[in-house]
């Protein structure tokens, strides 16, 4: 039986998902990418990339230590 927090939480994800979607298909398209600089401005685009990198390496790590428990065996100076 699935307990009512993890009910309400996937209700909540569920409509967060939704709103995304829903935010997605009400942007118009204009043709051409709109998260990164253009080619000609190589600098900003490739300080754009190493940002987008930096943070999904960030994200990965803070999956693995909520998802495997570790933050459970952190002391006060694994967290400095």
């Amino acid at each position: 039986m699935v307990e009512p927090v993890l009910r309400t939480m996937a209700l909540i994800l569920g409509a967060q998902v939704a709103a995304l979607a829903a935010l997605e298909r009400a942007t118009p398209r204009t043709g051409r990418g709109i998260w990164l600089a253009p080619r000609t401005n190589a600098p900003k685009r490739a300080t754009e990339l190493w940002f987008l990198r930096y943070a999904a390496v960030w994200i990965g790590a803070f999956a693995l230590i909520i998802g495997l428990g570790l933050y459970e065996r952190f002391t006060a100076w694994t967290y400095l």
